[in-house]
């Protein structure tokens, strides 16, 4: 159970860690677009980084999306795991109880 949670904590600090990431590339892109289109930017160069940045930006996303999946199955798991042990023990706790009876 420790392992689960353990793994947990670790799924949400990395999703943290992607999305302060994403955020930045978001406002470093949102940034270089104001530049590009004022006209103050290097031009070509300035549309390679935008394009870069994008990409950058898209794949950090994806990694937020795939790590969020992974924590809601990792969460489901835990449920039914717990749902498992009370089962088991309401089982026991019966049996003990009819032991208990005889």
């Amino acid at each position: 159970m420790h392992g689960i949670i353990d793994e947990n904590m670790k799924l949400k600090t990395k999703v943290a860690v992607l999305e302060r990431e994403k955020e930045k590339l978001s406002r470093a892109v949102d940034h270089d677009n104001k530049m590009y289109n004022s006209g103050s930017g290097g031009g070509n160069q300035d549309h390679g980084m935008i394009t870069k940045l994008k990409k950058l930006l898209r794949e950090a996303q994806d990694d937020v999306r795939l790590l969020n999946a992974e924590a809601k199955k990792l969460k489901k798991t835990v449920k039914y795991t717990k749902i498992s042990e009370l089962e088991m023990e309401n089982k026991c706790t019966r049996c003990a109880e009819r032991r208990a009876h005889r």
